[in-house]
């Protein structure tokens, strides 16, 4: 069985937070949902808690979804947001992507049964950043012991061969 997913969901609203709990813990076991109403509160499960994901809504009372999507990404750059709303405007939906959220859900039956795939996909595109980034880490260090080395050698150890 794998580790379910960890996700800080931000909703001032009751009903909407356990609907997303209910979409998400109670369709399956992949899911770990804690949540925050507030902005104070937030805060404080996100820099005490370990997520792979963060879920706000748009419009929270006194706090808006792209405050949370600025707050999460100057702790954790790479922490995926994702912005569920039931305000299915374009203006809204633009505004998030461009504060760097991972994607945008609206809060009907029909679009937050696809927020467990959404999550899953946002989840994986972090992964494959944090290998692409480990690989290029990597690769930077082997460049930089090559070249010590290459540099380290006497100019006498590169002796060309002599056809025979």
């Amino acid at each position: 069985m794998s580790t379910p997913i960890r996700v800080l969901h931000v909703d001032d609203s009751a009903l909407d937070r356990e609907l997303i709990r209910d979409a998400l813990e109670h369709d399956s076991a992949d899911f770990t949902v804690i949540t925050a109403s507030a902005r104070q509160e937030f805060e404080q499960r996100l820099t005490h808690g370990e997520f792979d994901v963060v879920v706000t809504d748009f419009n929270i009372l006194g706090f808006e979804g792209v405050q949370v999507i600025d707050a999460v990404h100057a702790h954790y750059p790479h922490l995926p947001v994702i912005v569920v709303t039931g305000t299915g405007s374009e203006e809204v939906a633009v505004e998030a992507m461009k504060r760097g959220a991972a994607d945008y859900v609206i809060k009907s039956p029909r679009h937050i049964r696809r927020l467990a795939t959404t999550i899953q996909s946002a989840c994986e595109r972090k992964r494959l950043l944090a290998a692409r980034l480990q690989a290029e880490s990597n690769l930077r260090r082997s460049e930089e012991r090559l070249s010590a080395f290459a540099k380290a050698l006497p100019d006498l150890a590169f002796i060309p061969l002599l056809p025979i």
